[in-house]
């Protein structure tokens, strides 16, 4: 069996980010046109930050080396390769140090498999092949093997070829031109307007497809002006693609420039801050006077395009909140693009007016003013004027609506789901916890008895030593799992006795998602639309 220990240098190679794909039966032109790629047409030096990846020959086959993307890992790439490779298997392990480790396989025309690495628990190897399982098994939730030397060893395990450090040659490197998504259509259930605005959604799905395709180019003339990016080529060349039922390809030039900004705002994101920017409202930038001077002084023909470029283009390696708030728009302003040239009409329509609604509230960070108001007013004139203007209400947020209850519904939620996942926990019967349950449903504020701190602090305290010491590390999974449910548990039961109930009940349905994750980790059992389903007494919807 392949040892990982075979692949140590690799990361040596490509210490912060790469992609490594081996298919057997090719020869390396054949696996960059796979890619994409054209492999007459190598890279010039000043152009390296494009999607590149160098494609060498290995015994068998053909390695292709991404050192900054992740086109291995894509479904679009690796199941045409599996069609015609050795055996009809491919695989690939891509690595980035702020996103993980994955490894990837597919074999004759379907993926097999996708994990992160190392693998969490027995249920992360499900759909590995056995010798796979075998290889990774003893890794489980380990932080002693190198994850990108094991995905390497699962790589020459699928494929049957090895590889070595002579094989990731980066001395020709050719531009990768990203194979389009394999498109799909949305429902009024799975788009994500339909998250804020299900009765729009509702609404357009009952329109021609012509009205729909009118909405889409309205939308798209809308996002790209105020992004400053109307003039823009490589931007303004989508509205030229847009036909009444049937739109252009996305030209190479856009998807080029699209993926150029999205490196950059991931690149800007990633770079060390010194300062908590999450709470920061743009002003405490020390760039932000500067920027929103550059923005006031534009001429009227300039725009974002120019600003973006300028900014984006930083060697700074501290993170700037002006730098990426700027890159944020221009980037919400592509997705309005690229989703209005979904062959689905619908589908069209309700992607680009979703990334619209963001490439509004993106403005607004940015420069200020009412933008999602105004494109919302707009909107409503012009395609929806028998329409009530409720359609464009946002559905309240799940955990403001929470805030927002009576104080005696808020203790009424609280306490019913401290209940719910006592039970769900097993320890609705437990004298510790059963001593505060009990005294529920009363309409007073309940109380810990002393017994009960002492023992929800003992639980704090394991869990919290867990985490600090990583003892978890050399305890049974299932046993770090049981404490970490038992403290989210104790978290609620306390939340239930606190005085300031609308913290509360924000509490319990912010963290929800958390804990319901935490309990299916724990005990195997999905209780979402359960515990939803319960919430929808006091009006609060998922």
């Amino acid at each position: 069996m392949t040892s990982p220990d075979r692949y140590a240098w690799l990361t040596g190679l490509l210490p912060v980010t790469g992609c490594v794909t081996v298919v057997g039966g090719v020869a390396p032109p054949e696996l960059a046109r796979l890619f994409g790629a054209d492999p007459d047409q190598p890279v010039a030096e000043e152009d390296l930050d494009l999607d590149v990846a160098a494609f060498n020959a290995v015994t068998g086959g053909a390695i292709a080396v991404e050192p900054n993307g992740y086109e291995g890992t894509r479904s679009e790439v690796l199941l045409p390769a599996s069609l015609v490779a050795t055996g009809e298997r491919v695989a690939s392990v891509y690595w980035n140090e702020n996103v993980g480790v994955s490894f990837t396989c597919a074999e004759a025309g379907r993926e097999v498999a996708s994990v992160e690495l190392p693998p969490y628990d027995e249920d992360d190897l499900a759909d590995l092949p056995e010798d796979l399982r075998a290889l990774a098994r003893p890794h489980l939730d380990s932080d002693e093997v190198d994850p990108v030397a094991l995905g390497a060893a699962m790589v020459e395990a699928y494929t049957g070829l090895g590889f070595g450090e002579h094989d990731l040659d980066l001395a020709v490197l050719v531009q990768i031109n990203p194979l389009p998504d394999v498109v799909g259509a949305d429902t009024t259930g799975t788009t994500r307007l339909a998250r804020e605005y299900p009765r729009l959604v509702e609404e357009i799905e009952r329109w021609s497809p012509v009205r729909q395709r009118a909405l889409v180019a309205w939308v798209l003339r809308r996002s790209l002006a105020t992004a400053g990016v109307l003039e823009d080529p490589d931007f303004s060349a989508v509205l030229d693609c847009i036909g009444v039922l049937a739109p252009d390809p996305l030209p190479e030039r856009s998807r080029s420039r699209f993926a150029a900004i999205d490196r950059a705002v991931s690149a800007e994101s990633s770079k060390d801050r010194p300062h908590d920017w999450s709470g920061s409202e743009g002003t405490s930038d020390p760039e932000w006077e500067d920027i929103v001077a550059r923005l006031q002084a534009m001429e009227p023909e300039e725009g974002l395009a120019d600003l973006g470029d300028d900014v984006l283009g930083s060697d700074d390696d501290t993170f700037s909140e002006g730098r990426f708030r700027a890159g944020n728009l221009l980037q919400w302003a592509a997705g309005v693009a690229r989703a209005a040239l979904h062959p689905d009409p619908a589908t069209s329509a309700w992607r680009s007016l979703h990334a619209a609604m963001m490439t509004m509230q993106a403005a607004g960070r940015v420069h200020g003013g009412p933008h999602h108001a105004s494109f919302t007013a707009d909107l409503l004139e012009q395609f929806l004027p028998d329409s009530p203007a409720a359609i464009l209400t946002p559905k309240p947020d799940p955990v403001d609506a929470a805030a927002d209850l009576p104080t005696h519904l808020q203790r009424e939620l609280v306490e019913w789901a401290a209940r719910f996942y006592a039970e769900v926990a097993g320890v609705a019967e437990d004298a510790d916890f059963a001593a505060v349950l009990s005294q529920f449903g009363s309409g007073r504020r309940p109380h810990l008895p002393p017994g009960t701190v002492a023992r929800f602090s003992r639980i704090h305290e394991e869990l919290r030593t867990a985490y600090e010491q990583a003892d978890h590390r050399g305890r049974s999974t299932a046993a770090f799992d049981d404490v970490a449910l038992l403290a989210e548990v104790a978290e609620v039961v306390e939340r239930a006795c606190e005085g300031d109930m609308a913290r509360s009940a924000a509490f319990v349905v912010g963290s929800a998602e958390m804990t319901l994750s935490q309990i299916e980790i724990a005990t195997g059992q999905d209780r979402t639309e359960e515990f939803w389903g319960g919430l929808q007494r006091f009006g609060i919807v998922r």
